[in-house]
C-alpha cells in the first residue's frame, strides 16, 4: 500500500501542471514565508536557502550589512556570533510574522555598541534611529525603519551650539543626565 501510495503521488506531481505543484508545497511544506522573504516563496525556491537545514552563512549572503559588521566585531549581532540567524530568527510562521523578533519594550540596549544612559534612556527609538531598512534582494530602501544603526556622533540630535570651539568630544564637558554643563573652564578643550 505505501508503495502504491508514494507512486501515485510522484506521477500527480510529474503530470499536474505548475498550481497543482504549487498546491503540494503548501500542503507538505513547511509554512509561509514573512512578508520580509515572500519573493523567496515556493516549493522550487526551497534551495534559495537550504540545501540541508538552514546554514547560517547563507543567510549573510543577502543580509551583506549583518555580515559586514559581524566581520568587524560591531553591533548587536556580534555579542551573538556563535548563533544561528534562525534562533531568532525564525521563518515559516506566515507572511505576517515578525521574523527580525525585536520587541523595542524589552529590547537590552546594552547588547550594542551604544548602551543607554541617562536621559537616553527615555527617547524614543525612532529620534535615533531614522534609516530605512534596505531590502537585502533588491537593495533598495523599504518603509521600514532599521535599528542595525544610529550614529553615536552628539550632534547627530544635539545642536552645537560651541561650533567645534571646544573640539567634536562632547562628553568633556557633558554627559548623558543633563545636556547642560557647568560653564567650561580654562582648561576646557
Amino acid at each position: 500500500m505505501p508503495k502504491t501510495f508514494f507512486t501515485l503521488i510522484i506521477f500527480f506531481l510529474l503530470s499536474s501542471p505548475p498550481s497543482s505543484f504549487a498546491q503540494f508545497g503548501k500542503w507538505f511544506g513547511p509554512g509561509e514565508l514573512s512578508k520580509a522573504h515572500e519573493k523567496l516563496n515556493g516549493v522550487s525556491d526551497c534551495t534559495n536557502c537550504h540545501s540541508s537545514g538552514v546554514p547560517h552563512d547563507k543567510c549573510l549572503v543577502c543580509h551583506t550589512e549583518i555580515k559586514d559588521k559581524l566581520d568587524h566585531n560591531k553591533g548587536f549581532h556580534a555579542k551573538f556570533k556563535t548563533s544561528k540567524c534562525g534562533s531568532c530568527h525564525v521563518e515559516h510562521k506566515g507572511k505576517e510574522h515578525n521574523i527580525v523578533g525585536l520587541n523595542v519594550a524589552t529590547f537590552n540596549h546594552a547588547n550594542t555598541d551604544w548602551p543607554l544612559t541617562g536621559a537616553h534612556l527615555k527617547v524614543k527609538c525612532d529620534s535615533c534611529h531614522k534609516e530605512k531598512r534596505v531590502d537585502a534582494i533588491t537593495k533598495k530602501p523599504t518603509k521600514t525603519i532599521t535599528y542595525l544603526d544610529a550614529s553615536p556622533a552628539c550632534t547627530s540630535c544635539h545642536k552645537d551650539v560651541h561650533q567645534t570651539k571646544y573640539g567634536i568630544e562632547c562628553r568633556g564637558c557633558h554627559d548623558t543626565t543633563a545636556w547642560k554643563a557647568p560653564v567650561p573652564t580654562t582648561s576646557a578643550p
